[in-house]
């Protein structure tokens, strides 16, 4: 596994600058203008991966295997996929992402299918069984990343060998980013899933990757380019916040209730045990121009972003998502540009809506 020298800086640029981030800098909050729809007139819809080309927000429906897609003025105006295991079908897609060439790849429990913006299928250039590629990430024009996992068994033992990769077009792998192998135990889900699917937090865009140690108490961003060298890190120093007993248990909940549903099965008890602290980086997202790196803050309550140039990594600024949770028990974000801020908003029933924010007057 990739691991990097702790430098003691609050921000580290590619010059070898630092940047002081208690500068008064500007902070813009953002509040729901709209609310988004499916085309068709599904009743129940699953935002499961959006991702952003262009104009355009193709935002993926797992159940149903739908994509559908929205313009600036975040009018849907088409949709595509279906549910199966054919030719353009999608069986339980996990993640999106589109390339400026306009090609758009999706995950499923088959591979990775290939699609033109219209929703034409033009192959599926990975293939594989029971083991989806997760979080899809355009990188550059033509290539994106991915995370992919294997299980096999040796005379060691079952192992798990997994990596965050840059893929081409056709499928061939190219730069690894991230990688682990490790022996497993099914039933230890804190060891496999931390050390393995809840690892990392990852992001691309513009031949820029950004990936944060999931394993790391602290504020720490490593931004690598396309062969893999490291450009800059970003740091803050930003308290550690211990979960609460409610926290802690709702997680493990989540998530031992997910591990049954993935197996099919409620005869084998999983267990699994958060991390004790809370994130410092929740989530992160490059824009859809390349130009920034939003971070979602972790360690608070609340919804904190700070916003970074992806050339050098200075703080430009931060933002704050102002939404009232009553009767939510998740929200989730999709940054594609400032001025086009997203968030998905499921009740305690699983409905989710997608809406979006804008700055605050």
């Amino acid at each position: 596994m990739r691991k990097y020298a702790f430098i003691p800086l609050v921000l580290v640029a590619c010059t070898g600058s630092t940047k002081n981030i208690s500068e008064e800098l500007p902070h813009i909050c953002y509040g729901v203008i709209d609310t988004l729809g499916p085309q068709s007139t599904r009743t129940c819809v699953t935002f499961s991966s959006i991702t952003a080309l262009d104009s355009t927000i193709l935002a993926l429906d797992c159940p149903a295997g739908i994509v559908t897609l929205y313009n600036y003025n975040d009018s849907c105006i088409s949709e595509f996929g279906r549910t199966g295991s054919g030719p353009g079908e999608l069986d339980w897609p996990s993640s999106i992402c589109a390339t400026t060439d306009s090609t758009v790849f999706i995950s499923d429990f088959q591979g990775i299918s290939r699609f033109d913006i219209d929703g034409h299928w033009l192959g599926r250039p990975i293939e594989y069984l029971n083991n989806p590629m997760f979080d899809l990430q355009s990188l550059n024009c033509s290539t994106f990343v991915a995370y992919k996992h294997d299980i096999y068994t040796t005379e060691a033992g079952t192992l798990l060998d997994w990596t965050i990769s840059e893929y081409s077009v056709q499928g061939q792998q190219h730069t690894i980013f991230v990688s682990d192998s490790i022996t497993i135990d099914y039933l230890d889900a804190t060891e496999i899933l931390n050390r393995s699917l809840f690892s990392h937090a990852f992001c691309s865009g513009r031949y820029r990757f950004f990936v944060f140690d999931r394993n790391e108490e602290h504020y720490h961003i490593d931004c690598l380019d396309c062969s893999d060298s490291l450009l800059y890190s970003i740091e803050r120093d930003t308290p550690i916040i211990a979960k609460n007993e409610d926290e802690l248990q709702m997680e493990a909940d989540n998530i031992e209730s997910w591990l049954r549903g993935s197996g099919e099965s409620d005869v084998m008890e999983y267990v699994y045990e958060p991390r004790p602290w809370r994130e410092p980086v929740k989530e992160m997202w490059v824009t859809d121009d390349g130009e920034e790196l939003w971070v979602q803050r972790g360690d608070l309550d609340g919804f904190m972003f700070d916003i970074y140039s992806t050339t050098d990594g200075s703080l430009i600024r931060t933002s704050e998502a102002r939404i009232d949770t009553s009767g939510l028990w998740d929200v989730s974000f999709f940054i594609a540009d400032p001025d086009r801020v997203y968030a998905i908003l499921e009740d305690d029933d699983t409905n989710q809506m997608l809406v979006r924010l804008a700055p605050a007057e």
